[in-house]
């Protein structure tokens, strides 16, 4: 979202939704944001939020009446990112930065939670799945240092996957350094020890 402001968690959390899941019912909305008040409560709130983030804005981001849209003047970079995916452009889907809704907590929607989760858990994969890709692409071109420098960053996005750190491990042994793959491999079982409490896999050591 490229609004200068910064957003309160609901209103964040209702672009987010509408953006990703498309045309929303105000039911459903209310429902989402205000799970634990009446309905009538819950749309009178959802109805003062739509006023806040238009006065906020200086323009409509929110379109039709019910359902709820979003506006073609919207930009968002989560979209972006699924589009990007879909179009086979990982320097894109790399270039995308930040979690969804990082930092906001929505732990009295229970239900947008578990969609958020969700989501996060999607993006992120994409995520992975571009960096995967360039790692594979770069080790099969011979540019093993680069190759590393992708499979750390996939450490980065998920510190407890085996299938990372052996990435890592093979590399740096391809690469002529079988001190580093030891050390990587150490680092492995540090790791998953202190995280999971569970040692690496038979695969692994």
């Amino acid at each position: 979202d490229q609004t200068p402001w910064r957003l309160e968690r609901k209103t964040a959390a209702l672009l987010a939704y509408l953006a990703l899941e498309g045309a929303t019912t105000r039911s459903v909305m209310a429902g989402l944001l205000w799970p634990d008040s009446l309905e009538t409560t819950a749309r009178g709130n959802l109805r003062q939020l739509l006023r806040r983030l238009r006065d906020g804005a200086g323009a409509d981001l929110i379109a039709g009446d019910d359902p709820l849209f979003l506006t073609d003047e919207v930009s968002v970079d989560a979209v972006q990112l699924e589009l990007s995916a879909f179009a086979g452009d990982d320097a894109a889907v790399l270039g995308s930065a930040g979690e969804l809704l990082e930092g906001m907590d929505f732990e009295d929607c229970t239900e947008l939670t578990d969609w958020l989760l969700v989501k996060r858990e999607m993006l992120g994969g994409l995520q992975v799945a571009a960096l995967e890709r360039l790692t594979d692409m770069c080790q099969k071109n011979g540019d093993l240092r680069a190759a590393l420098l992708h499979a750390e960053k996939l450490l980065e996005l998920d510190a407890v996957s085996e299938v990372a750190h052996r990435r890592v491990m093979r590399l740096h042994y391809l690469n002529g350094d079988r001190g580093a793959a030891l050390r990587a491999y150490q680092r492995c079982h540090k790791v998953l020890m202190r995280e999971l409490g569970v040692a690496p896999l038979a695969e692994t050591s």
